[in-house]
């Protein structure tokens, strides 16, 4: 059996052209404890995908929730342009120290064009394929982001308060059942009272 091993294509910048490529982000880098991360997973791809999983990040000393729904675009890179898939995260710290978001990695399947699989293109000289009505070409793709890691600062020693909120933003207001407010002996009165914040799961509030 003899195998033709060709090089991967280059782009306009000399750069070989992965057909699948992941990135991933995280913001801040020094995050206080038990402080809101921004972390954001990015697919590239350049040939349809037939179907495929992303992992999920998991650390031991961090909670991390899906936010949203993925996004979908197209970008260019190598000269080339990609279909991209965005996926993003709220990543909450437990302990301060090190922490490492393992990197993020897809497995999947894409889809492959007649003039990448060398067997369509030797049928007579034709270049046609006589099962290409019933199958269609595919080939199986692996793709690793990076690594990323976090030194996540512990509570202030200056903080003094009873609970410690590591939020971008507290709104504290009140609504009450009936406007203008007026009390009458015997009629009961609803004062409903809204902790809010930016940037905290709900079970994180006091």
């Amino acid at each position: 059996i003899e195998l033709d091993v060709r090089a991967p294509a280059s782009g306009a910048d000399g750069v070989a052209v992965p057909t699948v490529f992941v990135e991933a982000t995280a913001e801040p880098g020094n995050p206080y404890l038990q402080s809101e991360v921004r972390y954001q997973v990015r697919l590239f791809h350049l040939a349809d995908l037939l179907g495929g999983s992303l992992s999920e990040p998991s650390m031991a000393d961090a909670l991390a929730l899906k936010v949203g729904d993925d996004v979908t675009s197209k970008e260019t890179r190598h000269g080339r342009q990609y279909q991209v898939i965005e996926r993003s995260y709220a990543i909450f710290p437990q302990a301060s120290g090190t922490l490492t978001i393992p990197a993020p990695v897809f497995n999947g399947e894409v889809a492959q064009p007649a003039d990448e699989n060398g067997a369509l293109s030797q049928n007579g000289g034709t270049g046609i394929d006589p099962f290409g009505g019933f199958f269609q070409a595919s080939r199986k793709v692996f793709a690793r982001g990076p690594e990323l890691t976090l030194e996540v600062r512990p509570v202030p020693q200056s903080f003094s308060g009873h609970h410690w909120v590591a939020a971008e933003s507290v709104t504290l207001s009140e609504s009450w059942s009936a406007r203008p407010l007026q009390f009458r002996v015997g009629e009961p009165a609803t004062r409903t009272i809204n902790l809010a914040a930016v940037g905290l799961t709900a079970a994180q509030l006091p």
